[in-house]
């Protein structure tokens, strides 16, 4: 949902963004949107990868998942084409029967170290 927010930040696409980010990751979520669909130009297109897949850890006792990714996203647009790559730690709790993010920290990903020299 956020990917389609990011290409046409309509009414439409920002309520349904809205069915999966609550609170202040939704006001979060859909400020991003905006400002990546103005800052690129239109038309805009996102996409992205995953470096690291994401991987779960269920937290019963809070009813909360965690959900860790390292992400490369790419904007393309009339104005530039950008790309980034950042570690997303989501926490999504269970409301009216589905899985939606309360919470999102992101960091940059992390690089690796260069190759050392033979000898």
């Amino acid at each position: 949902m956020l990917r389609l927010a990011i290409e046409r930040p309509t009414a439409q696409r920002l309520a349904a963004l809205e069915e999966y980010w609550t609170g202040t990751s939704f006001s979060k979520a859909q400020e991003f949107a905006l400002a990546m669909n103005y800052r690129v130009g239109k038309p805009a297109k996102a996409s992205y990868v995953y470096l690291v897949p994401p991987a779960v850890t269920h937290e019963p006792a809070r009813n909360l998942m965690l959900v860790d990714a390292i992400e490369v996203w790419t904007y393309r647009g009339s104005v530039l084409v950008y790309t980034e790559a950042f570690e997303f730690n989501y926490t999504l709790a269970s409301q009216d029967g589905k899985w939606v993010i309360i919470e999102y920290v992101y960091r940059n990903a992390p690089t690796p170290e260069p190759p050392r020299p033979y000898g």
